[in-house]
């Protein structure tokens, strides 16, 4: 949703002058909110199978909302410390993530890459101990793991990754960075 998000905003920078520039012009270049959803929607699936990736959800279930909410409130990583709280959109990428990290069997590991040193704090206070790593350094995982996997796209470096991008290895593979 983030990404979906993202796209939509850049989006509404250009509406406004690309309809001015219509009836500038006399033309009807049929552009509409809906049109250029249903092609941000195209271009965020078509991103996702390029790179063989799957959404998952966060299941607000499995939420230990009293936790997130004591986190929140005394600023514990992911939130930011500060006047206002920062960092809800952060706590439910940790929340999904860790509940990737529970579905887990066998030698799968789950990989957390993040710019934000908060999040990977976060997710590794509560995943210790188990097959995980949190980063905001994408090259710091060929010194944890060697050599990591990805069947799809081997090809693909980590740097073209986006923040808050989870990756399940299930068997060796590299990354290069």
């Amino acid at each position: 949703m983030e990404r979906e998000y993202q796209m939509r905003n850049a989006f509404r920078m250009v509406l406004k002058p690309t309809l001015q520039a219509e009836r500038l012009l006399g033309e009807n270049w049929n552009v509409s909110q809906e049109r250029i959803h249903a092609a941000i929607d195209a271009q965020i699936q078509a991103q996702l199978t390029e790179l063989d990736l799957r959404v998952m959800r966060c299941d607000p279930v499995r939420v230990d909302w009293p936790e997130l909410t004591r986190r929140s409130a005394f600023r514990l990583p992911p939130f930011q410390h500060g006047e206002t709280e920062k960092g809800f959109r952060d706590a439910i990428l940790c929340e999904t993530f860790c509940q990737l990290v529970d579905s887990l069997s066998g030698k799968a590991t789950a990989v957390l890459v993040s710019k934000d040193g908060l999040v990977g704090t976060a997710v590794n206070e509560r995943t210790s101990g188990t097959r995980i790593v949190a980063t905001s350094k994408p090259c710091a995982m060929k010194s944890t793991f060697g050599s990591v996997t990805s069947t799809r796209r081997p090809q693909r470096s980590l740097k073209q990754w986006r923040q808050g991008c989870c990756l399940t290895l299930t068997s060796p593979t590299r990354l290069r960075c």
